[in-house]
């Protein structure tokens, strides 16, 4: 249950953004890093009269040449590969911390769905009970050691219980989808 729940937070959606996107500012922070080294051109050319033909071209005959550049100040290069090693760490702090929120949520609402579990077992008892208290109050009635109004408030009770069981039952499946909708799972059917 916990490795399988560790995978479904690994999967969410908002975590494989994230992943991605500190994917893609790792890829930025090499970027900037070959910045800092230095450039160089390497540069080789046969002279010849008419290109177009192969046997004319004379290994003598050569332009060749390299270019080193390197800049004498690299603030702007350094300031860059500093500024992308931070939004790296920030994201890697947001990755953390989405992760924390989720399971907290997930955490929470399997709490709250326990709570409606015991709710809905509690309610269920005092509907039964309603249900064998106007029985009792309905033979007694057929007795003539009741009177309807005390036959019919134990109904009232009864039909109030019976909404209150209904509204539990509600709102622990408005719960367990927000649980399905916070995992960014389809419930199994």
């Amino acid at each position: 249950q916990l490795r399988s729940e560790e995978t479904i937070i690994e999967s969410h959606p908002k975590m494989v953004s994230l992943d991605y996107k500190l994917q893609s500012l790792e890829v930025d922070t090499r970027l900037k890093a070959n910045k800092l080294l230095p450039r160089i051109d390497v540069q080789y050319n046969f002279i010849t009269e008419t290109p177009e033909v192969a046997r004319t071209f004379n290994t003598a005959d050569y332009k060749g040449g390299f270019n080193i550049s390197f800049p004498l100040f690299l603030r702007k290069e350094r300031g860059d590969l500093k500024l992308a090693r931070i939004k790296q760490n920030d994201t890697e702090f947001e990755i953390d911390a989405t992760r924390i929120n989720l399971k907290n949520k997930i955490n929470a609402l399997k709490q709250e769905l326990q709570s409606y579990v015991v709710q809905n077992e509690i309610t269920q008892q005092m509907v039964s009970d309603y249900q064998r208290m106007l029985q009792a109050e309905e033979r007694k009635f057929q007795l003539g050691e009741s009177s309807l109004f005390l036959v019919n408030s134990r109904e009232s009770k009864l039909i109030d219980g019976q909404l209150k069981a209904i509204e539990i039952q509600n709102k622990f499946f408005s719960t367990k989808a927000k649980l399905f909708n916070s995992l960014a799972v389809n419930p199994e059917l």
